[in-house]
């Protein structure tokens, strides 16, 4: 039954995740073709394409991000269950409801099982795009893991950001990273130097 008291013989979840109702019964047809499987697990490592509508293409960007969620019977729960939820790098956390040529696990490692080389190396200036702008930084850490990782996946880079903030780069491409031509940021102190700090209750001195 519909919000306006009218009734439809069908209310048909759709492989988009959309709930479409079905008013006449001449307009469906039964299909051979199977629900998305459910085949990666919580904490894997995928890139989604998100095209917000659009035709999806060869040329649409593909987002990398983590499994947060991941429902097996989707197909048969209520319709607001997809059957992913995933936390893009982006920032965003959102579902994703297929379909499956859609969704693809990031691989770190090659076929022999080890890492591939990267571009960049610990202590490599570089810049990497966050919250729609470049941001300067240092390569502190290659090929680093979190506990949500799974067990064969490290992310390419941590960088220690100029701001003062740790992040990882997902990738190792442009989109996410490159070089960077900035110079460091300009200290007042070296190390050895005597110091003081404002701490609670006052200025504590150190080294």
């Amino acid at each position: 039954q519909k919000s306006d008291g009218r009734i439809a013989p069908y209310l048909v979840l759709m492989d988009d995740g959309m709930a479409l109702y079905a008013h006449r019964t001449e307009a469906l047809m039964e299909t051979t073709v199977p629900p998305m499987e459910v085949t990666y697990n919580i904490g894997c490592r995928v890139e989604c394409q998100l095209a917000e509508g659009e035709e999806i293409s060869e040329a649409t960007k593909w987002f990398p991000g983590t499994i947060i969620q991941a429902h097996h019977n989707w197909a048969i729960s209520p319709i607001d269950t997809p059957p992913y939820f995933v936390r893009f790098d982006y920032g965003r956390e959102r579902p994703f409801w297929g379909p499956a040529d859609r969704i693809r696990e990031i691989q770190s490692k090659d076929k022999s099982g080890r890492f591939p080389t990267l571009r960049f190396g610990v202590g490599d200036r570089v810049s990497c795009y966050m919250d729609s702008r470049w941001v300067p930084g240092k390569i502190v850490q290659t090929w680093y893991r979190e506990d949500e990782f799974q067990d064969d996946h490290a992310a390419p880079y941590q960088v220690l950001l100029d701001t003062g903030g740790f992040i990882y780069s997902p990738m190792d491409d442009d989109d996410c990273i490159m070089k960077s031509t900035l110079p460091p940021p300009e200290l007042r102190f070296e190390l050895g130097d005597k110091v003081k700090c404002r701490v609670e209750g006052g200025w504590e001195p150190g080294i």
